[in-house]
């Protein structure tokens, strides 16, 4: 390298030093700084690559570094509102146990494998292991694992499901504070999860939506992939459609039917990449899955946003200190399941099938048992907000896949009900 090159390369970096500097100044977060140079020096980034960085960055991430869950965080998930909603869906995964051992009788295995992915504090978990605990009649050898990047979470949820206030080290097995019976382990990856002669049974609640995603706008030369890059004079970043065809176009879009119809598409590789594994297991081992997000059935359209202590924000604001989101395209997911040789069902609204696993008289029997009246008022406020359609009612659908077919759907899936 010459003399000439090296200095301009010093004059660069100083400039880039001096900028982010500015950006310090202006309270801009680590993460932002981080981002701008990345920029800078590689040109822009995927939608993807913005989402990946902003909440699963090692050091800057939103979910890496705090409980971003409840009233004091930034959204809350319904196994937080209510403990009914947890039970009922470990019922489900109880009833699809019987099922298959009513199909196979001795030739299925007595172990189960209960997979979560993304369980937030381990409240879902907490509230399906009561249930099985309560109810294993079958005397079945249960497996947890529960998949979380985040080590804050993972200490969390390790007191919640071990009564132990420590780090859970990864593919360790520990004893459940309800049976030590049941083992739980904690792994960062669906990747790492141990092959087991077990049917397996997937978790997945409000997980998908937090998937990074690529997103593709439709123009009169085709679809165009739509980047983040950073405007120099509003010192702010900016989206800008890609002047010709990414690497991510040409293998995405192929994995969405008919994408040349839509004016705006929202598709997420890590998604493809979990329903292959997931699918994979199920072919192999036998079971289900169920996955419970806000979401649409392929309307397809422009739904990328950020909150911040519960309210809506502008995407760019505070990289790292705001949740991202999209609405899942449970269409997407439906059509990946299918390549797979999956049986399908839904999506119905989570109204709908609360209703039909009987929400309504687990209500009344914890009615029945509550201590005050202000518990019996929560309860009843709770029921609602879960149920109701202008609440979570309509706006969040479950979508269940399995590999046996019993010309039945699954409870919860005989009807959509709104």
């Amino acid at each position: 390298m010459n003399k000439f090159k090296i200095n301009k390369l010093i004059i660069n970096r100083c400039l880039l030093s001096t900028r982010l500097r500015n950006l310090s100044s202006k309270n801009k977060t680590p993460l932002e700084g981080y981002l701008y140079s990345k920029i800078k020096f590689n040109g822009p980034i995927s939608v993807a690559e913005y989402m990946k960085e902003a909440l699963g960055n090692p050091k800057w991430g939103y979910y890496i570094k705090k409980d971003v869950f409840g009233a004091q965080g930034d959204f809350i998930t319904a196994p937080e509102i209510s403990q009914m909603f947890g039970e009922l869906v470990g019922i489900w995964f109880m009833n699809e146990f019987l099922v298959l051992k009513s199909i196979y009788k001795n030739d299925m295995p007595n172990c189960v494998q209960l997979i979560e992915m993304g369980p937030g504090r381990g409240t879902l978990m907490n509230d399906m292991l009561r249930v099985w605990k309560s109810d294993n009649k079958n005397s079945i050898d249960l497996f947890v694992y529960m998949i979380e990047s985040s080590p804050y979470l993972r200490k969390i949820q390790m007191k919640n499901l071990c009564n132990l206030n420590q780090d859970p080290e990864i593919e360790k097995e520990y004893e459940s504070k309800y049976s030590n019976g049941i083992k739980i382990s904690w792994l960062t990856d669906i990747a790492q999860l141990p092959h087991k002669e077990a049917v397996h049974f997937f978790a997945a609640n409000e997980f998908f939506d937090a998937l990074p995603v690529h997103k593709f706008q439709k123009t009169a030369k085709g679809h165009r992939e739509v980047l983040i890059d950073f405007d120099s004079k509003e010192n702010k970043f900016k989206f800008v459609l890609s002047p010709s065809t990414t690497i991510n176009s040409k293998f995405l879009l192929n994995l969405y039917p008919d994408y040349e119809k839509y004016d705006h598409l929202e598709i997420s590789a890590e998604a493809a990449r979990y329903m292959e594994l997931i699918t994979n297991r199920i072919n192999q081992y036998n079971g289900s899955a169920l996955i419970i997000d806000y979401g649409h059935n392929g309307e397809n359209k422009d739904t990328f946003r950020a909150f911040k202590n519960h309210k809506l924000v502008d995407v760019f604001t505070e990289p790292g200190e705001c949740d991202l989101t999209v609405d899942v395209d449970f269409n997407f997911l439906n059509n990946l399941a299918i390549r797979s040789k999956m049986i399908t069902y839904g999506p119905v609204s989570q109204s709908s099938f609360l209703s039909q696993m009987q929400i309504g008289t687990r209500l009344q029997m914890l009615i029945k048992n509550a201590k005050s009246d202000k518990e019996k008022t929560d309860l009843i406020k709770n029921f609602n907000l879960l149920i109701n359609p202008s609440d979570m009612g309509k706006r969040f659908k479950l979508l269940s896949m399995r590999k046996f077919d019993f010309r039945q759907e699954p409870v919860g899936f005989l009807k959509n009900i709104e």
